[in-house]
């Protein structure tokens, strides 16, 4: 017995030294993370900056547009992302649905099988 409690002290020292690493492991790479994006918005501002002049648009027609070359960017990339984007949340909204369907079957099938004579239910 008094082995037993050793062994899972021991296991339960491990584990949080391996918790605190990887703890340790994720800020760094949150710092990697926002150092990133900082750098990015800086890029994205001076090109901006940078190219801050009006474009003529020739639409369809007659009809043309002036806009400015970074807001004609954002717009372009506005619609190739958020459609992607869109599916991405409707799709992990759908497997979220189905898991959490998934589960409440199971937890329902455990709870409504009896436990036998000297097996613990589950």
């Amino acid at each position: 017995m008094n082995r037993l409690c050793l062994a899972t002290n021991g296991l339960m020292a491990m584990n949080a030294r391996r918790v605190h690493m990887r703890r340790r492991e994720l800020d760094g790479m949150q710092f990697l993370k926002t150092l990133f994006w900082v750098l990015f918005a800086v890029v994205a501002v001076l090109f901006a900056v940078r190219n801050w002049a009006p474009v003529r648009l020739n639409l369809w027609g007659d009809i043309q547009a002036d806009i400015k070359i970074p807001i004609l960017l954002l717009i372009v990339f506005l619609l190739g992302f958020l459609p992607t984007w869109l599916l991405m949340r409707t799709r992990g909204w759908s497997h979220r649905r189905k898991i959490e369907a998934l589960e409440r079957s199971r937890s329902a099938s455990v709870a409504a099988a009896p436990a036998e004579d000297g097996e613990p239910a589950l």
